[in-house]
């Protein structure tokens, strides 16, 4: 019953995505099983920026906020985050659903 709708989706969000791709390599080699759930990506992705606004090695509150404030096109293995006032934002795309698959618009 979606054919025919036009939606916004998260981009980088794909099977094939790199980010995607390196962590679920990176998982399935540490737990010898198969990635099953997207749970553990979404917190692998809130890591990463954490990590990426930590790599100046701020040492106040304020330089911790101002280094998230700079973080740009961060590839996860959801999506492509910033951050912009404040907000974390995942990079999205208009999209047309054709018998349940996504196809972008554009």
């Amino acid at each position: 019953h979606t054919t025919g709708v036009v939606a916004t989706a998260s981009v980088g969000r794909e099977l094939g995505s790199p980010g995607r791709l390196a962590f679920q390599a990176a998982y399935e080699n540490h737990f010898q099983s198969s990635l099953v759930s997207p749970v553990p990506a979404v917190g692998h992705d809130a890591a990463l920026l954490l990590l990426a606004a930590l790599r100046g090695r701020p040492r106040t509150s304020t330089q911790v906020q101002n280094a998230f404030e700079t973080l740009r096109d961060v590839e996860g293995a959801t999506g492509i985050f910033s951050v912009v006032g404040g907000q974390v934002v995942r990079r999205t795309e208009l999209v047309y659903i054709d018998d349940g698959i996504l196809v972008p618009i554009g």
